[in-house]
């Protein structure tokens, strides 16, 4: 049987690491697998970053694919290290937050190799080779031991606050474009349209409600992405160059009147 697997990571494309990480991945299935990169450029240690991508990328996987995904700067350390059924896939990966908004099924605690195991490259000796086995033998998945999907590492989704007639709201991802993906969608503003922003430093811009990037027009434009999100665009443009927006950082978004 050919394993769809897909591979999440902070590793690059500058070193081996993400190479040797399929190469055990490969050779635990016999080299029968399509490995499809979601994506190995998410910023080094940034697991907020890779627990987004997940989260948008999981509902569009073919059910009953693997998910290989190593974002794992506590690497050695005591975190645990899981198998977890999320979405019909099954994933492995750090207990360290990258799952934080994937509903969670079930989840097992992933037993440290007898064989040598480097302790600074989880990724190919434990998670590779785990990933492997349990698609190949879900029965082996089974008798590990169950962990409790409510007490894995899990950071809070961000939401928009209202104060008075504004609403601060927080930035999710900053994606390749530029574009800035707003923890909002058009139901939390109920009806209402924004008609501009201001970021933290102060500067304010004019925001235009809209369906797609293009045509060119000039301006900020809001519209919602593909992830189901508000994203704050500039058709042609970088809107996070233009308004010196960064992720995790606060827009207080204003109405009308």
């Amino acid at each position: 049987m050919i394993h769809n697997v897909f591979v999440l990571s902070d590793f690059g494309s500058r070193d081996t690491y993400c190479g040797q990480m399929k190469a055990a991945l490969l050779g635990a299935l016999g080299g029968e697998a399509n490995l499809v990169d979601l994506t190995c450029s998410i910023p080094p240690g940034d697991i907020r970053g890779g627990a987004f991508d997940l989260m948008v990328s999981l509902p569009r996987l073919p059910r009953g694919s693997g998910v290989l995904a190593v974002v794992d700067p506590g690497v050695g350390t005591s975190r645990r290290a899981i198998l977890a059924e999320c979405g019909g896939c099954v994933t492995a990966c750090p207990d360290n937050g990258l799952l934080s908004w994937v509903d969670t099924e079930r989840a097992f605690s992933l037993p440290m190799p007898a064989h040598a195991c480097s302790p600074t490259f989880h990724g190919r000796d434990i998670f590779a080779p785990a990933l492997a086995r349990a698609l190949s033998d879900r029965g082996w998945m089974e008798s590990l031991e169950a962990v409790d999907p409510a007490t894995l590492v899990r950071f809070p989704k961000g939401s928009a606050s209202a104060r008075g007639d504004l609403l601060d709201v927080p930035i999710a991802r900053v994606d390749g474009f530029g574009n800035c993906i707003l923890w909002l969608t058009w139901e939390d503003l109920g009806g209402r349209e924004p008609v501009a922003l201001r970021n933290p430093r102060g500067s304010s811009f004019t925001l235009r409600p809209a369906d797609t990037y293009g045509p060119a027009r000039p301006g900020l434009l809001l519209l919602e992405g593909s992830c189901g999100l508000l994203e704050v665009a500039l058709s042609g443009g970088s809107a996070s160059f233009f308004t010196g927006l960064s992720e995790g950082d606060t827009v207080e978004v204003s109405f009308p009147g």
